[in-house]
């Protein structure tokens, strides 16, 4: 049984039990609320963009790499960059453009915050977003979520984006080999089991026909696995961390992917096919580590 008085509610259970509990009308914090200059996006864009950057995002143990813990968004008039980094890895994502506030070009979303939104509007047609200063509003016709964005203006995230993604996207074009996603994914978790499992990692033998994977230096012919490229111009060896490429290649969406690259210490590229606006730069490892 529920009885009520002017500051106070009775709760009264079968045996008699009871609590009280004070109420007050003005303790509870007045709510914000998507208003008319939200800017709206499709659904499943959202859901897109932030499955193929959130995984590069460092974890909270990795606090000592000095990233910011969330998904950085960077509005520009003719779209929305999308990104996530760990400063060694870094996955861009492009739609619509968002026309969330004439005060900011800018937001870092936490990462739970982003997990929170995949699940909450995994189904929705349309989702509004609104910000209202440190604090960012995302809204379908059932839920609103609010959340405070990571306090920091971070620049030099910008000029990942604006300036080393470019140079480095421009230094990759010197070989460039396209190839399918599934058997490499398979081949780097098998042979990944072989390596170092401080720090699992494969080596890369890229020439215009074929990849060999392997997980030493100098591994054998049997722990070896070749496969064919689709196409192919230069060649390269390279030594990536296993589960970064793993990770890299399970977010992108088409069957097919691109991988650009300059130098055997320089960090490589993955484009997939026939999509535009969604990129991956993987930091390469050193050889003889």
């Amino acid at each position: 049984m529920i009885t009520t008085s002017t500051k106070q509610l009775q709760i009264t259970g079968e045996n008699g039990g009871s609590m009280n509990v004070e109420l007050a009308d003005d303790a509870f914090p007045e709510l914000p609320s998507i208003d008319g200059k939200a800017s709206t996006i499709d659904g499943k864009a959202l859901q897109s963009v932030l499955n193929k950057t959130r995984f590069a995002v460092p974890t909270e143990q990795d606090v000592h790499r000095h990233i910011p813990n969330g998904v950085y968004f960077y509005l520009l008039n003719d779209r929305t960059e999308v990104v996530g980094t760990d400063g060694i890895q870094l996955a861009i994502a492009n739609c619509e453009p968002l026309n969330i506030s004439e005060k900011y070009d800018d937001f870092i979303l936490p990462i739970r915050a982003a997990k929170e939104i995949r699940r909450t509007f995994s189904n929705s047609s349309t989702v509004s977003i609104s910000r209202i200063e440190n604090q960012i509003l995302f809204a379908d016709d059932h839920v609103t979520l609010m959340t405070k964005l990571v306090d920091s203006k971070y620049p030099e995230l910008t000029r990942m984006v604006s300036e080393s993604y470019t140079r480095i996207v421009s230094e990759s074009s010197k070989g460039r080999v396209v190839l399918q996603k599934e058997p490499i994914v398979d081949a780097t978790h098998r042979l990944s089991l072989l390596s170092n499992p401080k720090c699992p990692s494969v080596f890369l033998d890229i020439d215009e026909q074929q990849i060999r994977i392997s997980p030493k230096l100098s591994a054998q012919d049997e722990e070896r696995e070749t496969l064919p490229v689709e196409t192919g111009t230069g060649s390269v060896f390279v030594r990536l961390n296993a589960q970064m490429l793993i990770q890299v290649l399970e977010h992108i969406e088409t069957e097919s992917f691109a991988l650009e690259f300059s130098g055997t210490l320089k960090p490589v590229v993955i484009k997939p096919v026939g999509e535009v606006g969604h990129i991956c730069i993987i930091s390469t490892m050193c050889l003889d580590a």
